[in-house]
Formats: structure tokens, C-alpha cells, sequence
């Protein structure tokens, strides 16, 4: 209703804009009809003009068709009448053309309105007068008003069967409309795997429906990852606090020796700090999930920060007995970011090589400019990631060997592709074979974005 009610007002705007445009251009139109006509009349008359006796004489002349009433004046010298008439005339026009200026002009006289053009009679020698042709407005303004009634009268007609139109025609194109309001009401957080059917052939409405079935596929992933994300949440509390709460148990069952509860107490505190590391991995992931951080971000030397975390690795490689070997291009790799969490990132890349790569093996990081990128390569000889595993392993508490043995909580991975995002790249493995795997991180360099 709304929608029809402003497209008859906006309609009927511009039927009264027209209506007005066509009285005046009808009006105007008219006007230099008539003046045309009474500028030809004149003009005869003064070729016809003759002086007799001092007096002008004019020969007969027909009447245009169309002007029923026109009236001839014809004025000496000294702006008089040549001969009695009750006709009035326009005495301005006639001062006028005495002084050799034609003019038209509209006046009133007995409640009658006339159309009077004045033009001055002379010879090369002489002023003879002036000639003044008027005509009655009667019959224009009787068809102006009647050309106005008439429209008038016909635009609520107009607007009626338009806004009858306009309202079926709005029903028809918003039905669809209802109904997919009528389905995505009866999708619930139980049945977000339903999807809108296809309702219209109309291309918008098409669209629309594939944008909300998109939307609805995008809730139901985010709605699927945080479920299984508050299940890993779950399981992985469940171990520590089952821990802690079998040995604060044991430990009151009876009376114990000061160094049992101090073993207690001992490992109450590593499944605490567990948690504690759990949740700030957690917390971590949240602050890379915030794209509001990027506003804080400097110019960071890539060259320098993997340099940095290569040394800050190299003992625990050493510990296993790995090669870590570090290729860096000679030109400044800089990118707009947070350094802290890039470090974080290939730390977590490096310390996962370091896990599953056997002893006697090698790690190798390599970086190099690509076009507007930053390319950065991080490559082991270890036992590799099985193919089924590779969907899954950016996923957050996914770890490829399914077990749920203590050490890890299977964020690293997710860590390092949040911080690749947050920071406009990517992450993805590049390679990985049994006898190893590629990882490939790509970041815009600063300015190339």
C-alpha cells in the first residue's frame, strides 16, 4: 500500500506539472496566433491606406477565419478617431505608434477582454496617423477554460485506474517477496540446512534468492564451527579438570605426607597452566578474528623477524638434531602489520616442522618477492600430512593423528592462517609427501597491496 500510495502522489505531481505545462504552452500558442492574425490585417490596411482630402482612406478587407470579432481604428495624427465609435481601444498603443512603435497589448471594457495591436501609418514625408485591430478574448479564455476543466477533471479518473493498476501490479511483483519471508521464518537454528526454493523467473528475485541461500550457507558453517568448537572447548577441560579433581580426591581421602601434597599441588598446577595456555591461544585467535586491530599496524621488516625467529628456534632444532637453514633475499621485504603476531605465526609454522620432522632431518625457510607479495616457504623433511587430513588441518582442535595425547591443542595451524588473514594474505600447503612438507605464506608488501 505504502508503495502505491507514493507512486500516485509522485504520478499525480507530474500530471499537475504536465497539465501546467500544456495550459500555458496552449495559452501561448493561441496568443501568437491571434497576433499574427491582427499583425496581417494591419499590415494590409496600411498598404491600402490612401490620403483624400486630408482624410485616410482604407479598402475593404476580409476577416482570417480564425478571429470571428475583429474591429478596425483608425486614428489621425493627433491620436483622434477618424469616425464615432462605442468601441473602446488602447490609448497607450496609439501614443505609441504616433511615436513609430508598434505594440500589442490586453485590456478590460464592459467585463470583456480584447487583444488590440497598434501600428503607425506614415509615408517618407508625412505622419498620418495609426491603425488599431482588436479582437475579443471571449472565445480563447472559453477554451482555456474548458481545455483546464477538462483535465482537470480527467486526472482523478487517471490517478485512480493508476493507483488500481499500480497496486495489482505491486501485489504481483512483492507476492514472491512474501513468500520468502514465509520461508526463511520457518528456518530455525534446528533446520539451518534448509534452503529457500526458487519462487520467481524475474532475474532480481533469482538473485536475491542465491544471495540469502549463500547467507544461509555462510550462518550454517559458522553456526557448525562454533558448535564443534564448544565441544573441543569441552573435551579438551574435561582431561585437566578430571586431573585436578582425581587429585584433590586422593589427596583428602586421608591424611598425607607434606611431599605428597606438595606432588599434588604440583600437578594441579601444570593441568592450571594447561588451561590457562588453552585459553589464551583462544584469546589469541579472537584478536586476530577482530579486523578492528589492523588500524594499529607498522611497517614490519620480514627480513629481520623471520631472521629472529629462526634464532629463537634454532636449539630446540638443535635439541632434535635438525638442520634449520634460513635463505632471505638481499631487498627489504616490509609489510603493514603487527610484528607480534607475525612472529607468532611463523613460529607456530616452525615449531610444528620442528614436531614431525625425525631426527637427522632438515628444515629449510626461504623468502622471496613476488610481484606485489611477499612469498615465504617453509619446507621439512618430515612424515608429512596424509591426504584425507589436508580439508581440516586449519581447523581450530584438529590434529591429524586423532588422538588427544597432552602437549598440543591443535590451535597452531589455526593461529598462523588467522594472522595470515588479519594481515590480507593466505596460508596453504604448498607440498606434502611422506617425506615431507611445504608450507606457503604469502603477505601484500607494504604500499603493493
Amino acid at each position: 500500500m505504502k508503495l502505491t500510495f507514493w507512486y500516485v502522489l509522485i504520478l499525480g505531481v507530474i500530471l499537475l506539472v504536465f497539465i501546467f505545462i500544456l495550459y500555458e504552452s496552449f495559452k501561448a500558442f493561441s496568443y501568437r496566433d491571434i497576433d499574427q492574425a491582427l499583425r496581417t490585417i494591419a499590415s494590409s490596411i496600411r498598404e491600402g491606406i490612401s490620403v483624400v482630402d486630408e482624410r485616410i482612406v482604407t479598402p475593404e478587407f476580409e476577416r482570417p477565419s480564425p478571429l470571428n470579432d475583429v474591429f478596425v481604428l483608425l486614428f489621425n495624427p493627433r491620436g483622434e478617431l477618424l469616425t464615432e465609435t462605442p468601441l473602446p481601444y488602447d490609448a497607450r498603443g496609439v501614443t505609441l505608434a504616433l511615436r513609430g512603435k508598434d505594440s500589442y497589448a490586453n485590456f478590460e471594457n464592459g467585463g470583456r477582454e480584447f487583444r488590440a495591436y497598434t501600428l503607425p501609418v506614415h509615408d517618407e514625408e508625412h505622419r498620418l496617423g495609426a491603425i488599431q485591430v482588436l479582437t475579443t478574448l471571449s472565445a480563447l479564455r472559453k477554451a482555456l477554460a474548458n481545455l483546464l476543466f477538462l483535465l482537470l477533471a480527467l486526472t482523478p479518473m487517471f490517478l485512480a485506474v493508476a493507483a488500481i493498476g499500480g497496486l495489482n501490479l505491486a501485489r504481483r511483483a512483492l507476492a514472491p517477496i512474501g513468500e520468502i519471508v514465509k520461508a526463511v521464518r520457518l528456518i530455525k537454528t534446528e533446520s539451518l540446512d534448509r534452503r529457500l526454493p526458487s519462487i520467481s523467473t524475474d532475474a532480481e528475485i533469482e538473485d536475491l534468492v542465491r544471495t540469502l541461500n549463500g547467507m544461509l550457507e555462510e550462518i550454517e558453517k559458522g553456526f557448525l564451527r562454533e558448535k564443534r568448537l564448544t565441544q573441543d572447548i569441552s573435551h579438551e577441560l574435561r582431561t585437566p579438570l578430571t586431573i585436578i579433581k582425581g587429585s584433590v580426591s586422593l589427596a583428602l581421602r586421608k591424611s598425607r605426607s607434606p611431599e605428597e601434597y606438595v606432588a599434588t599441588l604440583q600437578e594441579v598446577e601444570r593441568e592450571v597452566d594447561h588451561m590457562i595456555r588453552m585459553v589464551n591461544e583462544l584469546l589469541f585467535l579472537a584478536r586476530e578474528d577482530d579486523l578492528t586491530q589492523q588500524k594499529h599496524f607498522k611497517p614490519v621488516l620480514l627480513n629481520a623477524l623471520l631472521e629472529e625467529v629462526c634464532l629463537e628456534l634454532l636449539p630446540l632444532a638443535t635439541q632434535h638434531h635438525l638442520l634449520l637453514c634460513v635463505n632471505l633475499p638481499e631487498d627489504r621485504l616490509v609489510v603493514l602489520g603487527n610484528s607480534s603476531s607475525l612472529e607468532r605465526l611463523f613460529y607456530n609454522l616452525l615449531e610444528n616442522a620442528i614436531k614431525y620432522t625425525p631426527s637427522g632431518g632438515k628444515i629449510e625457510v626461504t623468502a622471496e618477492r613476488n610481484g606485489h607479495q611477499a612469498v615465504i616457504r617453509v619446507k621439512d623433511t618430515g612424515i608429512g600430512i596424509p591426504r584425507e587430513d589436508l580439508p581440516h588441518i586449519f581447523e581450530r582442535f584438529f590434529r591429524g593423528d586423532r588422538s588427544r595425547q597432552r602437549g598440543g591443542f591443535g590451535l597452531g595451524l589455526s593461529i598462523a592462517l588467522a594472522v595470515a588473514k588479519s594481515h590480507g594474505g593466505d596460508i596453504r600447503v604448498e607440498d606434502s609427501t611422506p617425506q615431507g612438507s611445504t608450507f606457503l605464506v604469502t603477505l601484500p608488501l607494504l604500499g603493493e597491496k
